[in-house]
């Protein structure tokens, strides 16, 4: 929530400095829909559009999870056994 809030005055500034009109609720909007459709990583908790793992829903006892390679790719990696018809979860 405070990410996102310092996101929503971070852009109002930008776009008061443009000159351009905006409407606080679309923006908030916007912001949400961003940030249901990203996972932080590293240790600035950077924040990277992930299409496909946005799909997995949440569970306090996830059976896989999201992780950075060494050569810069996400992966979704099994960390239990998900067997045929089994839903996948990550916890976010």
């Amino acid at each position: 929530r405070n990410q996102a809030l310092s996101c929503i005055s971070y852009i109002q500034d930008v776009l008061s400095l443009n000159g351009c009109q905006h409407d606080l609720s679309r923006l908030e909007w916007a912001i949400s829909m961003v940030q249901s459709r990203t996972h932080g990583f590293g240790t600035k908790r950077s924040r990277w559009l992930t299409p496909i793992f946005d799909f997995a829903n949440h569970s306090e006892t996830p059976n896989c999870k999201i992780q950075g390679d060494a050569e810069g790719r996400l992966l979704l990696r099994a960390i239990k056994t998900i067997f045929v018809g089994e839903e996948v979860t990550i916890d976010y």
